[in-house]
């Protein structure tokens, strides 16, 4: 999935895309989801996990061979996925959380989320759930005439920010969208030892830090 990332952001990038895509292997995912150890022998979900492991080197490959045409195999191997290590073990032990500063961190994006709402309403004429899925591609197709995607999911628009946001007015419906997420984020229930467990997209941590 990170190579993935690094060649194509805005395409999918499930097993089931990058099978399709890069391989010849018919496809074969259902033969996991319509797995049923009642009545099916253990030897169908072996092969359909050897089938797993054996396509992932496959595409690993050809993926390999893509990087290297365009001139992104050093930079793949040589920092990007040098990260994913780093924040796994960030991931396993948490962050420790000062709460006096966490409650000053809640109150700022909450009134940016407020001041960036109020500048939507005034460049919109309404005011979108960003919430939605559906409010999300009204805006990004009908007033921001951004290109169609066919979900709104977090990839897609990490790469309509990355690619297609250029006018300010676009930028600031993707900084309400980025606000609203940071505000329910510092709100989020820590652990028993004070510390905050999460998950880190790493091709997001990239498409920030770049």
């Amino acid at each position: 999935m990170l190579k993935a990332h690094v060649l194509n952001p805005e395409l999918p990038k499930s097993q089931a895309f990058l099978t399709s895509l890069l391989t010849e292997e018919p496809y074969y995912k259902d033969e996991g989801k319509d797995f049923n150890p009642r009545k099916d022998k253990i030897d169908v979900w072996l092969l359909y996990n050897a089938k797993d492991s054996a396509v992932n080197r496959e595409i690993s490959d050809v993926q390999d061979e893509q990087l290297r045409e365009e001139g992104l195999y050093d930079y793949y191997y040589g920092y990007y996925h040098q990260l994913h290590d780093f924040y796994f073990e960030m991931e396993s032990i948490g962050l420790n959380v000062d709460e006096g500063q966490r409650k000053v961190l809640i109150d700022k994006y909450e009134g940016l989320l407020d001041a960036n709402e109020e500048s939507l309403v005034k460049l919109l004429g309404w005011l979108p759930n960003v919430n939605s899925p559906k409010d999300v591609a009204l805006v990004c197709q009908e007033d921001l005439k951004l290109p169609k995607r066919e979900s709104y999911d977090e990839d897609s628009l990490v790469g309509l920010l990355s690619n297609n946001a250029k006018r300010p007015e676009q930028k600031r419906f993707f900084k309400v969208l980025l606000t609203e997420d940071d505000s329910v984020k510092f709100s989020v229930r820590i652990d028993s030892d004070s510390a905050l467990i999460g998950t880190v997209k790493l091709e997001r941590v990239i498409e920030l830090r770049n």
